[in-house]
């Protein structure tokens, strides 16, 4: 722990991952996004943009929750939603313009097998799922308050894009008073190129590990 002006700031894993205080965030790993490349990074501009960019990340982010469902930490899942069962899109003019050039612009309806999370990390009895519309999981959810009433200070992220949604929740539960704790090997985005870049931004804002870090902790706490 370190103090800045006069505020204690948890600087070290040990300290950012305490299973009592710590839930993961598992954010976007829906069908749609593991089968094409959609978003602001699928309209071609992007000559390394691939969807075999972000399958890695599946494996390792089921070590992780297998894990943290036997430490009994929470699991909360995103899942991005375009337009609700009714057909009514829930996006504005702000949000669409980064996907304004794209060929095609990522459309997914509420309850469809586009918008579940795909099978290899199924959400499980006691975890959390939130639908959203916009990049931050904490937008108009009911996010924060779950965490809040079960005193929770780290968030460990995982999901897609790096540069999209997973940027954007970091970013976000860093304004609502908790530490975003980035998991390198649990994040991808279909550019290499946008997700390096993504990593060495929010490298100087917020804190971020490997997946072997944060287990390494938790097999200490049991």
């Amino acid at each position: 722990m370190k103090t800045v002006i006069g505020v204690d700031v948890l600087t070290i894993i040990d300290e950012l991952v305490v299973p009592s205080k710590t839930a993961v965030l598992v954010i976007d790993v829906q069908n749609t996004c593991f089968n094409a490349i959609g978003g602001f990074e699928g309209a071609g501009s992007n000559v390394d943009a691939d969807v075999a960019n972000m399958t890695p990340i599946i494996p390792k982010t089921r070590r992780l929750l297998e894990v943290a469902r036997a430490k009994d930490i929470l699991i909360a899942y995103s899942e991005f939603i375009h337009r609700n069962q009714l057909g009514v899109t829930l996006m504005d003019g702000p949000n669409n313009y980064c996907v304004r050039n794209n060929p095609s612009q990522p459309d997914v309806v509420e309850g469809t097998w586009e918008a579940r999370t795909v099978d290899e990390l199924t959400p499980q009895n006691g975890d959390v799922v939130v639908q959203k519309s916009r990049g931050s999981a904490f937008h108009q959810t009911p996010l924060d308050n779950i965490l809040k009433a079960r005193g929770i200070g780290t968030v460990p992220i995982t999901g897609v894009l790096s540069a999209g949604c997973v940027l954007f929740t970091a970013a976000d539960a860093m304004h609502h008073g908790y530490y975003p704790l980035v998991v390198r090997d649990c994040v991808a985005s279909y550019s290499l190129e946008s997700h390096r870049q993504a990593l060495a931004w929010m490298g100087t804002l917020f804190p971020i590990f490997d997946l072997a870090g944060v287990l390494a902790v938790w097999e200490k706490n049991a």
